[in-house]
């Protein structure tokens, strides 16, 4: 799937050039799914990017033209990507506590007394 995103992908490259991406190519993770139309919500894909624009015109594109810069994941609205946000930031907090305490450490971050 061609998409158009705005505001662009600024990528500073060697140099002082910029590598300014408008358009990625977004392709399902997961065989068997597909894009058209998306068959399951949320929906997880690769995101790439054309190093060659001419793959645009062919609709067919070699390894050399493209360049896979992330995974991303589809959702159905707004709502169903908030829910999933709030999930993964309740995960990491709970991960954050879990750490601290194998580590003997309090909310603050440093070492925990010994016990009175």
């Amino acid at each position: 799937m061609l998409v158009e995103i705005e505001p662009p992908l600024v990528r500073r490259a060697r140099g002082s050039t910029e590598e300014v991406t408008r358009r990625l190519v977004l392709a399902t993770r997961h065989v068997g799914h597909t894009l058209f139309p998306i068959d399951e919500w949320p929906s997880y894909v690769y995101i790439v990017r054309l190093l060659d624009e001419s793959a645009i015109a062919s609709g067919v594109f070699r390894e050399a033209q493209v360049e896979l810069i992330s995974w991303g994941v589809l959702f159905r609205n707004r709502k169903g990507a908030e829910r999933e946000a709030l999930s993964y930031a309740r995960l990491a907090a709970e991960s954050v506590a879990l750490e601290r305490r194998l580590l003997g450490l309090g909310e603050d971050g440093k070492p925990l007394g010994p016990a009175k």
